[in-house]
């Protein structure tokens, strides 16, 4: 039987063959692109390059919209449809549910929580890109309810004083007929 130490020498030795075969294969892919591993192997680095140009050109895109609409003063809500719209583009969802647990970190308090601030999350993976937070959820206390004329009769009869004052005086509505002579009739 081989002893501890051998076993770990040959584990040592094989780990160090396959870093060798992985080195010349590298290197053949390089030296000769015709044969069709080498071929495979550039087409990918090919679309990773092309991916990440239109990646960045969509990048500088975006920054010179909202440079653009920051320039000519536009509001919240406008800055929020163009975030919203890059967004979408990109398929990144916004999560607002604190039932994934994974998607969110609790910062404070005790539960029930609310979200205080979203996740974002890649929908064609559904990765987490940017974990949200949660917050212990805070009750209002209730409030009171409010009492109408009908449940107070005081309120009703100041709101009647007030409103009878509002009518047309008696000296401009009680006007006489007369004629031409200055008599009444």
């Amino acid at each position: 039987m081989l002893q501890k130490k051998e076993l770990n020498d040959l584990s040592t030795r094989v780990a160090d063959l396959a870093r060798q075969l992985d080195s010349i294969y590298t290197a053949l892919v390089i030296r000769d692109p015709g044969t069709p591993i080498s071929a495979e192997t550039y087409e990918g680095l090919r679309r990773q390059v092309i991916a990440s140009a239109q990646e960045r050109l969509a990048h500088l895109v975006q920054l010179s919209e909202f440079d653009v609409a920051i320039r000519s003063g536009a509001d919240r809500e406008t800055l929020a449809r163009l975030v919203d719209s890059w967004l979408a583009q990109a398929g990144l969802e916004i999560s607002q549910d604190p039932t994934h647990d994974l998607r969110f970190e609790a910062v404070t308090g005790d539960g029930p929580w609310e979200v205080a601030l979203p996740a974002y999350v890649d929908s064609a993976t559904g990765r987490t890109i940017r974990q949200g937070r949660l917050r212990a959820a805070v009750h209002a206390p209730p409030t009171p309810p409010v009492e109408s004329a009908d449940q107070n009769p005081k309120a009703a009869s100041s709101s009647d004083v007030s409103s009878a004052d509002t009518g047309p005086d008696e000296d401009e509505t009680s006007t006489e007929n007369t004629n031409d002579k200055g008599d009444q009739t």
